[in-house]
């Protein structure tokens, strides 16, 4: 399946948010916790 650049370029930075959100998140919950 051919895929524009332009989306596997969206997609890549879109997991790059999540994986960052996902950090912070996980930092703020651990902050709470202790």
């Amino acid at each position: 399946m051919w895929i524009p650049r332009q989306t596997s370029a969206s997609q890549f930075s879109a997991g790059k948010m999540k994986k960052v959100t996902l950090v912070v998140v996980g930092g703020e919950q651990a902050g709470q916790c202790s």
